[in-house]
């Protein structure tokens, strides 16, 4: 989502009357007590700074985007009321929306309840997972032959992926390992007996290395 927010963007700087995408987690929307259109507000003016009476202007003349992302962290409870308002606030303003979730989120929800189409997005297979390490250059030669050792037919059970083949299929964790592991050679690549172990090393890794830039900028 967010790199699609990046490409809607460029469109907007390029394209004066082109709508201005925004992005927010509906993680604190807090349900029927708070109304959508005030909760909206609020973030808006939280998180990006953004004057009232702006974006009043900007949903008044059709200009925004909105990528709410999250919806599996809005209490189970609330979510059908949630999609609901959102549904409600888009056909009232006649802005565009997308909303992320988990697919089993999705299709959790009672039929009629999702708006529009909706587009599922799948792992990558074996090779673009190649095509995406053979692009990045020799600092993960060592992860290249990993996973190659992992594929089907070579893994440890000698049918399904290995571990880090199984976590690399997720475009998020490719690009964690990418950075958590580049310019380790062969035997400095740890290995795990299970997914969830491995990913929580590569996320501490991520961490680790990420705050020990020297460009690291700040929050």
């Amino acid at each position: 989502m967010l790199a699609l927010m990046e490409r809607l963007l460029l469109r907007a700087e390029s394209e004066r009357a082109y709508p201005i995408p925004l992005f927010l987690p509906l993680a604190s929307w807090a349900g029927p007590q708070l109304p959508l259109a005030r909760w909206l507000e609020d973030e808006l003016a939280r998180v990006y700074l953004l004057p009232r009476e702006l974006y009043r202007h900007l949903l008044d003349a059709r200009g925004v985007v909105l990528l709410l992302d999250g919806l599996d962290e809005v209490r189970p409870e609330q979510r059908e009321a949630c999609v609901a308002a959102i549904d409600r606030f888009r056909r009232d303003h006649g802005c565009r929306v997308l909303l992320s979730c988990r697919s089993r989120v999705m299709q959790a929800l009672q039929p009629g309840v999702v708006i529009g189409p909706a587009v599922e997005l799948q792992p990558l297979d074996d090779e673009q997972v190649r095509d995406v390490l053979a692009q990045a250059g020799s600092g993960l030669a060592a992860v290249r032959a990993a996973l190659e050792r992992e594929a089907p037919g070579h893994g440890p059970d000698g049918e399904g992926r290995g571990t880090l083949a199984e976590l690399a299929r997720s475009p998020l964790m490719l690009s964690i390992i990418m950075e958590s592991y580049n310019g380790l050679a062969s035997d400095e690549l740890p290995a795990f007996g299970s997914p969830e172990a491995q990913r929580r090393h590569l996320l501490d890794s991520f961490v680790d290395r990420t705050l020990g830039r020297k460009d690291h900028a700040p929050f």
